[in-house]
């Protein structure tokens, strides 16, 4: 069996995949769409061509810290992941937390990747 070398894309792919999965409850091509500032960050990541893809994690970071030009507050049904959440999270802000998420996710892919 032969193994290949994972590229940045592959992750980054990834992230956008378990991104578009928390904000809507579902994988992408099986129901809702992601809406909202991140919508477009999420597309570019899942693009199904590598090169319309973010090249770079760096380059996927600039995106994500881009200023939103209109705040939006995310209000969740009560499907998919979100009835397990605690009452709390189900009514807050969903992309502030699942932006924390990423972060800490982030940080510990270059922790993991330096090291």
């Amino acid at each position: 069996m032969k193994f290949f070398k994972s590229m940045q894309t592959t992750d980054i792919y990834g992230i956008g995949i378990l991104f578009h999965e928390l904000l809507t409850g579902q994988l992408p091509n099986q129901g809702p769409v992601a809406v909202g500032s991140l919508a477009a960050v999420i597309k570019k990541c899942i693009h199904m061509d590598p090169s319309q893809q973010y090249q770079t994690i760096a380059e996927l970071e600039m995106a994500l810290k881009k200023p939103k030009v209109k705040k939006e507050r995310y209000r969740p049904d009560k499907s998919g992941f979100r009835a397990w959440l605690p009452p709390g999270f189900q009514n807050g802000n969903l992309e502030n937390m699942v932006v924390k998420f990423l972060w800490y996710l982030l940080f510990f892919y270059l922790v993991y990747h330096l090291i």
